[in-house]
């Protein structure tokens, strides 16, 4: 029940303009296997396999909010673990030049669960939608996850988006243009990593 109200004051919010973004700097490899790994418990007592991929170009350290990329993948990961039976979960991480300075980050989530019907995708996004009445018969949910998501990555200067097909699995992706890290905190990382080297 909290959950689900915690759930309806976020868009609530979002919806009315009373949302900020907390602009810092901050791990991005780290955030993002937190908010993987907080699904694996489920994933492990499904059976399922979760991998997380990063490409070669991804940058260690960036700059935005932190704690809202969290909430958007941890969505999608927890969405791809609930709909799949057996198989796996694989999060792969991209990055590619954006505008000016910024890194464009392509975060996607693969699954080999149940599938969604291609005409269905679109609404998905949309609040309390999910696929049809089954969906939440079976799974449970209040279809708001996914509404939300959009709207943190939009306000966020990202796209999202889907690709399916039923009983051949589902892929969630999202990019977010990142500005890179200060040079004070590329320095600190170094740092630590000299530190944790010596060790």
């Amino acid at each position: 029940m909290m959950a689900i109200i915690n759930d309806i004051l976020d868009l609530s919010k979002i919806e009315a303009g009373q949302f900020e973004l907390d602009i810092a700097d901050f791990d991005l490899c780290d955030t993002i296997e937190q908010a993987s790994a907080a699904a694996s418990f489920e994933a492990r007592a499904k059976g399922l396999a979760l991998e997380v991929r990063f490409s070669e170009e991804v940058p260690s350290q960036a700059r935005g909010d932190s704690r809202r990329l969290h909430q958007i993948l941890l969505n999608l990961v927890a969405n791809a673990v609930k709909f799949t039976a057996n198989g796996s979960v694989v999060v792969a991480v991209t990055s590619r030049p954006g505008v000016g300075n910024d890194a464009l980050v392509r975060v996607q989530v693969s699954d080999t669960g149940i599938g969604i019907d291609p005409k269905s995708l679109e609404r998905m996004f949309e609040p309390f939608t999910q696929a049809d009445a089954s969906t939440t018969r079976n799974y449970g949910g209040t279809g708001l996850g996914l509404a939300i998501a959009r709207e943190l990555v939009q306000r966020m200067g990202g796209t999202i988006g889907a690709t399916s097909e039923p009983d051949r699995g589902s892929t969630f992706w999202f990019e977010l243009p990142l500005e890179p890290a200060s040079r004070h905190a590329d320095e600190r990382h170094a740092a630590a990593a000299l530190a944790a080297h010596a060790h």
